[in-house]
């Protein structure tokens, strides 16, 4: 079933130049600006390119306003193709829609009416502006035509729709019945519409009260009468304050929602404004829909990690530019492979001059290993990042979603897999960080024998043994990582006098421990579930050794949307996240343990000294 009855019609893309000829307030809340010029004839460009004459044909037809940002003296306009506009990559236009109220087409003339307020580029522009000035627009693109087979309209709307609904009082088919229904601000503001007998205008004043603030037009609708037959409705304004007008239509009226249309024409917030001029948005603050835009792309985050994959930055930078010789460089498809740069060039990373692909000085970032060494889509990093793709599921369960998904849990396949040593080569990298503080602490005094159980266990054993010249240290993994230990450390195991005190167990920590007075166990809470890292703690705490359990806590005040995206990624790879210090402290309760001391030391890592 299609999403309305109405049809829609496209037109062709086009870029004008128009000029004010006339405006004046229509309203004390409406300022209206007649448009004229030679563009809305239609026009060749210095090109060659005919450019058809504006068309607009139904009621709710929008043009796009271009407009310089404010402190700039030229808008970032697009560029009129053969059917298409080209917009500018290196800046980002300052468009604003608006209604077309009225087209004269004998005349060519445009008429856009603009909702006065104290903030915005169109109405402070609007109200400025003066004949001769001259603006540039976009658009119409689609028109969607008149509802068909419609018994009865139902038009609501607050001031912003205000010039659609005049347009549709004054053009409507004869014989329509509608219900309109109008809100103000003010009384002020109502205009002198004149519709047929079938239509019942009604009127709604705020008396002042700030636009979306009312519950005028939900109400009205409410005690409506319903109308007999095939009702079609078009709801305008305020985003958040229709949302419950929907809800109603479609719940309680039961009107199916093809023949419903919701239009948020605006949305109440706070708009930075310039400090010299308040009624100008300030631009470095205009980009929130705009970024949205960006949180809900796919492609940029997965193009990042393919194009690394591939390695085609490196040959890039290695001076392999052409596509063939790209392509047998990258093992790819040349065809595939021209796709895949386009969308890079649009992303910034790549440029191409003649048949000369280069990076980018962005580009250029992803020959860094910083950055690639986590991009790469066989890394570790991104081998934990494919269970995001099940993190509605891992909300619903709370637990992890990566056996589900891929058949084997992440660290099994760490454990195979060729990431593996990555794996553990990382964290034994980050335990460089951690390992030189936490033997600076008291909780290692009297010790003789300490079992480490942790990702980047050598780095601790070796700093403890370092340390400590008499403490035996007993590293206890599961196999995987025990031989991706002796494989990384090789002779140094036997020519290192440091290692005759350390050794080397591949099993669980939940089969028969060796006899030890002491056990580190460092970043594995997080790695495990509730119940599974109760059940780990009190195998641990049962031993009758000292248990040193050193995990980082969530700090709530000072979170940040890095910690969040770690928090929500171990939730799906693990059925976990990352814990509070509450929280932590509530798992040790349920295992039966007490803090008898909790240290803080770099990177925010506590020690928790169990008794």
């Amino acid at each position: 079933m299609p999403r309305t009855v109405r049809q829609k019609s496209f037109y062709s893309p086009a870029i004008r130049e128009i000029e004010v000829v006339d405006a004046y307030d229509v309203t004390p809340g409406m300022r209206r600006i007649v448009f004229g010029g030679d563009h809305l004839r239609g026009y060749t460009t210095g090109d060659g390119i005919d450019v058809p004459e504006f068309r607009s044909d139904e009621f709710d037809d929008a043009v796009r306003f271009v407009f310089p940002a404010p402190g700039e003296s030229e808008a970032a306009l697009p560029v009129q193709g053969d059917g298409e506009l080209i917009h500018p990559q290196d800046r980002r236009p300052m468009v604003r829609a608006y209604t077309v109220r009225y087209w004269d087409r004998e005349a060519a003339r445009l008429v856009v009416d603009f909702v006065r307020h104290g903030t915005g580029i169109a109405s402070t522009w609007a109200v400025r502006c003066g004949v001769g000035d001259r603006a540039h627009i976009v658009g119409p693109h689609v028109t969607d035509a008149h509802p068909e087979s419609i018994d009865h309209m139902l038009i609501v709307g607050d001031e912003t729709a205000l010039p659609a609904i005049g347009r549709w009082i004054e053009e409507h088919p004869t014989g329509q019945a509608a219900t309109v229904i109008i809100e103000v601000g003010d009384a002020a503001d109502r205009q002198d519409l004149t519709p047929g007998p079938e239509v019942d205008l009604r009127w709604l004043v705020r008396d002042g009260a700030p636009g979306g603030s009312t519950t005028l037009m939900l109400d009205e609708i409410t005690g409506l009468d319903w109308p007999a037959g095939v009702v079609y409705a078009w709801i305008a304004g305020e985003t958040l304050s229709l949302k419950p007008i929907r809800r109603h239509l479609v719940d309680d009226r039961g009107l199916p929602k093809n023949h419903l249309e919701v239009a948020g024409y605006w949305r109440t917030e706070t708009v930075p404004t310039l400090a010299d001029d308040p009624a100008l948005p300030d631009a470095s603050e205009e980009w929130a829909e705009d970024k949205f835009h960006e949180m809900c792309e796919l492609l940029p985050p997965i193009a990042l990690r393919v194009a690394v994959t591939l390695d085609v930055p490196e040959q890039l930078s290695r001076g392999v530019t052409r596509l063939d010789a790209l392509a047998a460089a990258t093992g790819t498809d040349a065809a595939a492979l021209g796709k895949f740069l386009r969308y890079l060039i649009t992303a910034d990373l790549v440029e191409i001059e003649g048949d000369d692909y280069r990076l980018t000085n962005l580009g250029e970032q992803l020959t860094d290993d910083y950055y690639a060494k986590d991009l790469d889509l066989a890394s570790p990093e991104s081998l934990a990042e494919r269970a995001l793709f099940g993190l509605a599921d891992a909300v619903r369960t709370g637990g992890s979603v990566y056996r589900d998904m891929f058949g084997v849990g992440y660290r099994e396949l760490l454990g195979s897999h060729t990431s593996g040593r990555r794996y553990f080569a990382d964290a034994d990298e980050f335990a460089n960080y951690i390992a030189p503080t936490l033997v600076t602490t008291d909780v290692f005094d009297g010790l003789g024998h300490v079992l480490v159980h942790a990702d980047g266990a050598t780095t601790y054993a070796t700093q403890l043994a370092q340390t400590f010249p008499d403490l035996r240290i007993t590293v206890v993994g599961m196999p995987a990582q025990i031989e991706h230990i002796r494989a990384d450390l090789g002779d140094t195991i036997t020519a290192d006098p440091l290692f005759e005190r350390i050794a080397f167990v591949g099993q669980s920590v939940f089969e028969e421990l060796p006899d030890a007075d002491g056990i580190l166990l460092v970043s594995m809470m997080d790695k495990n579930p509730d119940a599974d890292a109760v059940h780990l703690l009190r195998r641990l705490g049962g031993v009758g050794a000292r248990l040193i359990v050193v995990e980082e806590p969530m700090q709530e005040s000072q979170i940040s949307d890095h910690d969040t995206m770690a928090d929500l990624r171990n939730l799906a790879v693990y059925g976990s996240g990352f814990r509070t210090d509450a929280e932590h402290r509530a798992l040790f309760e349920r295992a039966g343990l007490t803090v008898a001391a909790a240290q803080h030391i770099y990177c925010g890592e506590t020690v928790y000294t169990l008794a």
